[in-house]
């Protein structure tokens, strides 16, 4: 019995461990099913919040605390001043195909000590010879545009000095309130279009800019087909690897 025992063993552990990984992998393949499936729906609010909120009357800022708790999407008219001093790129960003990053630079509320980051637009990178952006441009002591949240994606790396401009994979403006010593709020203001000067604004999602809740659903279907054909070639493959002595104890 001990070496019966002993004979039956590794089979045993090899099994296990086989059924470990098919589990493993039908998770994996399930769960990226159903984030994506989520991320559409998230989209699908997301782009309902923004037609919503785009015919809400433009708040008129006279003061950071007065504002509502929830600014996303919500046009906002501001009065104040620039502060060229105080600016940093959002790096690799795409436009029709060409990469590039968006200007942000600070924007002081007239009469407070408090500023917002201004996302004045889109340039083509420099960092294959470029041009850098120009430190001077058309001036505006008022300003509208539309507030957004900053990306919560965590992205590998500091933010780096390059050229005499800061580039960052993301806007914190908790980051840049520390660093530069002024005060600026947690949203961040997307220039108008028809705001004179500047740069690039096509703030309308593209296929670069803003996945479409359809692709995130095509996504997680395909996931969903690949779990379903992992588990038939999990199947076959078992049938087709059963051992002699299964059949012969089922003869």
């Amino acid at each position: 019995m001990r070496q019966m025992h002993m004979q039956f063993l590794p089979h045993n552990k090899s099994a296990a461990l086989l059924w470990v990984m098919f589990i493993a992998m039908l998770v994996l393949l399930l769960t990226l099913s159903i984030w994506q499936w989520q991320r559409g729906a998230e989209k699908d609010a997301l782009l309902a919040r923004q037609v919503d909120r785009s015919d809400l009357p433009v708040i008129e800022v006279a003061k950071f605390n007065s504002l509502p708790v929830d600014m996303a999407d919500r046009p906002v008219r501001l009065r104040g001043q620039f502060l060229p001093k105080y600016r940093v790129a959002l790096d690799n960003q795409m436009r029709q195909g060409r990469a590039g990053y968006e200007i942000h630079m600070a924007f002081m509320l007239e009469g407070h000590d408090e500023a917002v980051l201004v996302n004045l637009g889109w340039l083509p990178t420099d960092r294959d010879g470029g041009q850098l952006p120009p430190e001077s441009f058309a001036d505006a002591d008022l300003i509208t545009g539309t507030a957004v949240m900053p990306s919560a994606f965590i992205t590998m790396g500091q933010p780096e000095l390059t050229r005499g401009l800061w580039r960052a994979g993301r806007i914190d403006p908790v980051y840049w309130s520390e660093q530069w010593g002024i005060g600026l709020q947690p949203w961040v203001l997307r220039l108008a279009p028809e705001v004179p000067g500047f740069y690039l604004r096509d703030w309308a999602p593209s296929g670069q800019q803003l996945m479409s809740p359809d692709r995130h659903r095509a996504y997680a279907f395909q996931w969903f087909a690949l779990a379903l054909a992992w588990v038939a070639c999990w199947w076959f493959a078992r049938r087709s690897l059963r051992r002699p002595n299964d059949l012969d104890v089922k003869k």
